[in-house]
């Protein structure tokens, strides 16, 4: 035999090397098959939350939504109440001027009625003086 002969024994080994290398591909293979379908339900998952991903932030949307029209319904009221403030205010300080015209002018009254009511007493005690002084006169005479 020569160096480049294989024997029967060469050709045994190198069969079942041939068979192991089968073996080790087909197990490869078959992991990989497996890890396909763990990917394959990977993706499947992933595409599951991101639809609600989408539906979340469509619903977030919304509410952001609802919060500017909220914000700027309250920033009207806001400034209406304001403008109500100042003409409440104005309306109050222009009553409280009138109130304050109206008291003095009633108070104004208040002191003539005082004194043309003192005058007229004194008029009527100067009245009952001169009568009683000229019926005592009258009657002591």
């Amino acid at each position: 035999m020569s160096e480049g002969d294989l024997t029967k024994n060469d050709l045994k080994i190198y069969m079942q090397s041939y068979e192991n290398m089968i073996l080790l591909h087909k197990t490869v293979l078959d992991q990989q098959t497996g890890m396909t379908q763990l990917l394959s339900d990977i993706v499947q998952n992933q595409n599951k939350i991101s639809d609600k991903q989408m539906t979340t932030c469509t619903a977030i949307q919304g509410i952001t939504t609802k919060l500017d029209d909220c914000s700027s319904k309250l920033t009207d009221a806001g400034i209406k109440l304001d403008t109500s403030t100042v003409k409440l205010s104005e309306n109050l300080n222009t009553h409280d001027k009138e109130s304050i015209k109206e008291h003095s002018k009633i108070k104004n009254r208040l002191y003539i009625a005082y004194g043309l009511s003192g005058t007229i007493i004194i008029g009527l005690i100067g009245l009952i003086w001169k009568f009683a002084d000229i019926f005592f006169h009258l009657g002591g005479k």
